[in-house]
């Protein structure tokens, strides 16, 4: 199915000055990807190869060196409520308590306050933390702080998603249940997502298209379509092609 493309990464290369005297780290190098409205694409690619600075550049928070970076048409040059981030730790007010962090965009829109009570009461329920609205986060376990976090960007129903290793710091089986939260708000709310892991078989679950990156400076190495039909089940991971295509994987990482 042909999906209209909703950003655009093309030919972006970036380095950083390290200190004086010293030539630039050439960080990433010739970077292009696209994403289209719906889709979810999981960058891949070993420690350091540059995958949160293109979540960086991709958020408006770095400038690229070189190349051009669109979404919806326009250039990106700075950031933007419509793309929605999660980062790799949990950024909560410690003032607020779990509703009071949730609820912070909406507030800010101004909207009618059973509405932003109602989307509110929703999100802490979808993120499993019903019971705990009151609580603050030096409260909370370092995943549940996640999940506030996670909750807080998708209330806002943002166009795009760009999250950056957001289900790494929680349990298997909280990280097996957000990952199917993911795909199902990809289902009803439908934005582009650009996620970044380390975890093969999680993109592999989540991605309907997987980059793969090179080591420093980080490039694509491969783009691999993921041929399995959405909702994938955890049952999957033992699929024949699924082990197959997890080995390819590994084998573009390591070698």
């Amino acid at each position: 199915m042909h999906r209209k493309n909703l950003f655009l990464m093309n030919n972006v290369c970036k380095s950083f000055s390290v200190s004086a005297g010293n030539k630039p780290l050439n960080v990433l190098e010739d970077i292009t990807l696209q994403i289209g409205e719906g889709e979810i694409v999981a960058l891949i690619g070993p420690s350091g190869c540059g995958k949160s600075t293109i979540i960086k550049i991709a958020a408006g928070f770095e400038k690229a060196d070189k190349g051009s970076i669109v979404f919806c048409g326009d250039a990106v040059t700075a950031p933007s409520p419509q793309r929605g981030v999660v980062f790799q730790s949990a950024v909560l007010f410690p003032w607020l308590t779990v509703s009071q962090n949730i609820a912070y965009g909406l507030k800010l829109k101004r909207l009618n306050r059973t509405l932003i009570d109602e989307k509110c009461a929703e999100f802490i329920s979808i993120v499993g933390l019903t019971g705990f609205e009151h609580y603050y986060p030096h409260q909370l376990s370092g995943g549940m702080q996640q999940r506030v976090a996670i909750a807080r960007v998708l209330i806002m129903q943002p166009k795009m998603l760009l999250m950056d290793e957001p289900f790494a710091s929680l349990d298997a089986q909280t990280r097996i249940l957000m990952q199917q939260l993911l795909l199902s708000i990809s289902v009803r709310l439908n934005p582009a997502v650009l996620f970044v892991t380390h975890d093969v078989e999680e993109a592999l679950i989540l991605a309907d298209r997987i980059y793969v990156m090179s080591k420093l400076p980080g490039s694509v190495i491969r783009k691999i379509g993921v041929p399995f039909l959405k909702p994938r089940p955890i049952s999957l991971m033992g699929d024949y092609e699924f082990i197959k295509l997890k080995q390819e994987i590994l084998s573009l990482l390591f070698n």
